[in-house]
């Protein structure tokens, strides 16, 4: 399958010159207390976006947020979330 660029639509940009998001603007990424989701919420907490860790283990999701709220200053707040299991 190609991936093509679609006419007339774009992507927006995670540039600093074209800055669109704001602190009261919240992402939220799934199975983020390590690897490429806890990476993913580093970075765009260090761009100024407030971000909802989630994960199904309480202790690793608080663990990972308490290392990004101390040692780097960032908005970052947890939500338990298990995405297989519908009353989460």
């Amino acid at each position: 399958m190609d991936i093509k660029e679609c006419p007339n639509v774009s992507a927006p940009s995670l540039s600093s010159s074209t800055r669109w998001w704001s602190k009261d603007t919240v992402a939220m990424v799934t199975g983020a207390n390590k690897g490429i989701g806890f990476s993913m919420v580093k970075k765009f907490a260090e761009l100024g976006l407030t971000m909802i860790l989630t994960a199904r283990d309480t202790e690793r999701g608080c663990k990972a947020v308490d290392e990004l709220q101390r040692q780097h200053g960032l908005h970052v707040y947890f939500h338990r979330l298990d995405v297989s299991a519908y009353i989460s």
